[in-house]
């Protein structure tokens, strides 16, 4: 597929999503974008909120569409989008560029520095997140949830203007206005501009960058232009030695010495990505207190002689650029670089820098083994590449200020990688119980645990079911009442790698909640769903043989024309057509109950899931698509049920049952 040919795709599949989920294109756009940057690993969890644009302080235009944090470089991304639904979208200029960021600049400033509770009700969402953000942005230096770092990231449709390509993109220009001289931060990364004293950088991410990682189907390399991207370093590259290895060995080798300022200044600007290859990725990168507090005293007490006591980093790449100085070997581009050794020295120095706690970097200088290894692909005759094979080599030999086993070794193995994936289309069999249980498989300590929501709920058992995908789908329990047995899935594979189904086994009943998958624009995903439906009532059907069943959920579907407001304009939309709502009767054919219903069969008006836009929950333009379902053998034990659509905090509501047992 061309790039024409994926814009022009790419903006009729938002319009058919918005007219099935009766929102408007940028609403869809924003759900898009931020689901592709979860999948390139840009960003993780992602959380919107519909603020719209609002007067401040000085009446200051303020806006922010989402947000989510990055805990690797202590961070808080914010997230604005600019979308025109046309074919022909105008140029994002640097000057709409300027409009966006001082909107997100005027929002943050608000949260830290105003009052929001000025602007916004007590029953607004916005308020808590708020709150959250101030609490972290003004926490002791101390506090694990500090953040050090804010980026901007500016989600769009319009192709750049030539001028913004053409632009310095890493430099403040100075623009006058009205004779007067005004700094204006119109930029793809900003790095000289703070806010509060915390570095603030800009991302920008427009069709040809989301095109280019599609085709592509990986994450962007890490691409270091040391000249370009640090100029305010004040090196232009870092001295180096080539190793004479011999020929033909599918690597080169140099040794240098990385000014520690260069290197916090990469990992502030990159983060976790150039740790990718890293086996203590999945460990923590902040690695031990005791080694940690070693580096900060040599940092503080003994910056000289540093490059002495420190053990230095292992790196790799899949290319550099070497320019010859004054007689000296000077590394200018270093292409996909990663630390494969020496995480802890690299995220303890970039610490220093962003907590600003005053102490000088220019005196300091790591060491750096460097391996150039440029072919990805070629594997041995166990199906091993050697990138991988290197890489795993390099950790295993280089000197390490913490005790790496083999075990932490070996998780990047092809081998592992390929049991973590066929753990999560497989299911145990059932044992002592009814029903069959997942597997997890832990290729690295501590990594189950890191996929893991936490939560602090005293009192409650927790159980979440995740999609391979991640961010793209899953379900939890929280119950105060310890099952039997939990499973997850229901025993097919083709199911069962979204996170759509739990399931409790109790003495007298199953309790199973399911997130039933959406046709999608195009009813491009009616097939699948029709044979999930299939399946999911016959699990039901069969877990019943064994038990009465409560089955609550997302079932999106609104059964009957008294189940959403505008029945007429949605009839062949995802969600309300006749193969959707016949899948449900069957159900309901099968004995099944549906709880709120059978209170209130005629209520009208009543929904559950509202449109973040268009005002469409003030106006109670929504569907009714969460549900309580009950076996027949339940219904003398129902009581009531109830939906709870002026609880808020979601494009849903919480729905109700309540049922003596």
């Amino acid at each position: 597929m061309d790039y024409q040919a994926y814009k022009k795709e790419f903006l009729e599949s938002l319009r058919n999503d918005s007219a099935i989920n009766g929102t408007d294109t940028e609403d869809e756009f924003l759900n898009r974008t931020l689901s592709l940057l979860v999948d390139y690993d840009e960003v993780n969890d992602p959380v919107r909120f519909g603020m719209g644009d609002k007067r401040g302080r000085g009446n200051r235009l303020m806006r922010a569409d989402g947000y989510c944090f990055d805990e690797t470089d202590h961070s808080l991304i914010l997230f604005i989008s600019d979308f025109q639904d046309s074919e022909n979208a105008a140029n994002l200029t640097r000057s709409r560029v300027d409009e966006l960021y001082w909107r997100l600049y005027y929002f943050l400033d608000e949260v830290c520095n105003g009052r929001m509770e000025d602007y916004f009700d007590d029953s607004d969402d916005i308020l808590r997140v708020a709150r959250m953000f101030r609490k972290r942005m003004t926490c002791n230096i101390d506090d694990p949830q500090l953040i050090l770092k804010i980026k901007f990231y500016v989600l769009t449709n319009k192709e750049l203007d030539t001028a913004l390509l053409d632009a310095n993109l890493l430099e403040t220009t100075i623009r006058k206005k009205k004779g007067v001289a005004k700094k204006t931060r119109t930029t793809k990364k900003i790095k000289k501009a703070d806010f509060n004293g915390k570095p603030l950088e800009i991302n920008l991410w427009y069709p040809e960058r989301f095109y280019e990682m599609e085709m592509t189907n990986s994450n962007e390399p890490v691409v270091i232009d040391i000249p370009k991207d640090f100029s305010e370093v004040g090196v232009h590259g870092i001295p180096c030695i080539k190793g004479d290895i011999g020929e033909n060995l599918g690597y080169e080798a140099y040794v240098a010495i990385i000014p520690g300022k260069l290197l916090a200044e990469i990992y502030i600007a990159y983060g976790s990505k150039v740790l990718e290859g890293n086996v203590r990725a999945f460990l923590g990168t902040s690695g031990s207190k005791s080694v940690n507090n070693g580096i900060k005293r040599t940092i503080n007490n003994d910056a000289t002689k540093f490059f002495t006591y420190n053990n230095g980093i292992a790196t790799t790449a899949k290319g550099v650029e070497i320019e010859n100085i004054n007689g000296q070997n000077l590394i200018t581009k270093i292409v996909d670089f990663q630390i494969i050794n020496g995480g802890q020295t690299t995220a303890t120095l970039a610490d220093a820098v962003l907590k600003k706690t005053n102490v000088e970097l220019e005196g300091i200088y790591v060491p750096m083994k460097l391996t150039v290894i440029e072919d990805r692909e070629t594997e041995n005759e166990d199906g091993v590449r050697f990138y991988d094979e290197m890489v795993q080599a390099i950790a295993r030999y280089a000197n390490s200020q913490n005790k790496v086993t083999a075990a932490d070794l070996f998780s990047n193995d092809p081998f592992h990688i390929w049991m973590e994936k066929m753990s999560k289309k497989c299911l145990a069999p059932p044992a002592r119980y009814t029903i069959p249980t997942g597997w997890y498989y832990e290729r690295s300590r501590k990594k189950y645990q890191q996929e893991q929501v936490k939560l602090e709920l005293p009192g409650y058992h927790q159980y979440w079911n995740y999609a391979n995908r991640r961010g793209y789908s899953g379900t939890a329990i929280f119950t105060k009442r310890e099952p039997l047995s939990a499973a997850y899935g229901i025993g097919i594979a083709e199911h069962d790698k979204e996170g759509r189904v739990i399931t409790l086994e109790f003495d007298e009943y199953y309790f199973v909640t399911v997130y039933t998958p959406n046709s999608q624009s195009e009813l491009r995903r009616l097939e699948y769903r029709m044979k999930w439906e299939e399946d999911f009532l016959a699990y039901l059907l069969k877990l019943q043989e064994k038990k009465p069943v409560i089955c609550c959920g997302d079932l999106n579907v609104a059964h009957q024309e008294i189940d959403l407001k505008n029945p007429k304009t949605n009839r062949k939309n995802a969600g309300f057509t006749d193969e959707e709502r016949a899948c449900f009767s069957r159900a309901l054919e099968s004995g099944f109950i549906d709880t709120f219903r059978y209170f209130y069969p005629d209520k009208e008006g009543v929904y559950s899931w509202w449109s973040y836009r268009f005002r469409a929950r003030e106006k109670n333009a929504g569907w009714r698509i969460d549900y309580f379902l009950v076996s027949p053998s339940l219904k003398e034990k129902l009581q009531d049920a109830k939906i709870h659509g002026e609880i808020m905090g979601s494009d849903h509501c919480p729905v109700e049952l309540d049922i003596d047992l």
